[in-house]
């Protein structure tokens, strides 16, 4: 059974979750992970389109809590 649309309105909260194959880091290093965050809070600011209401970054996962319109952020690539 497929899954429902995503419910994309102002103000819906959605759970972005990445995780490393079999694993394995995301990040290198710390200089790696401040690079990650830097290019996430460029996209929220060049798009206006989310606020991140909050963001967890492990060495292998990361997970953000966003507000705003979904559509952007795939657009990008993100």
């Amino acid at each position: 059974m497929p899954r429902r649309a995503r419910l994309d309105a102002p103000g819906t909260l959605h759970h972005v979750m990445v995780r490393g194959i079999e694993r394995r880091r995301i990040v290198n290093d710390v200089a790696d992970r401040k690079n990650f965050v830097g290019r996430l809070g460029e996209l929220a600011a060049s798009t206006n389109k989310f606020n991140s209401v909050l963001h967890i970054q492990l060495w292998h996962n990361f997970h953000e809590i966003v507000m705003g319109f979904f559509d952007e952020i795939e657009r990008q690539g993100y």
